[in-house]
């Protein structure tokens, strides 16, 4: 979890160690039934305004599920397109 709300950070998000603590203890409870409450609710505690609402989405599936753009990595890499899916 700890890699994914860096890369939360590194596009914009403000979170950190309260935010991390409060997703992991979320997580832990078995508030979410499946992945998709899960997004919604990630979502939901961790973004700070419109523009991150829009966002989420598609950072959540970048990281978890390599959809669409690279996600960011140690080493000072940024996010970058990676060519659409053939389909």
């Amino acid at each position: 979890m700890t890699g994914f709300m860096a890369h939360l950070r590194h596009n914009g998000f403000a979170v950190g160690p309260g935010e991390t603590e409060l997703v992991l203890s979320t997580l832990a409870a078995n508030e979410f039934p499946d992945v998709s409450a899960a997004r919604l609710g990630l979502k939901t505690m961790l973004s700070g305004d419109r523009v991150q609402w829009s966002r989420f989405d598609e950072l959540f599936d970048v990281y978890w599920f390599k959809r669409g753009l690279r996600p960011w990595r140690s080493g000072g890499r940024r996010l970058k397109s990676a060519p659409a899916a053939v389909t």
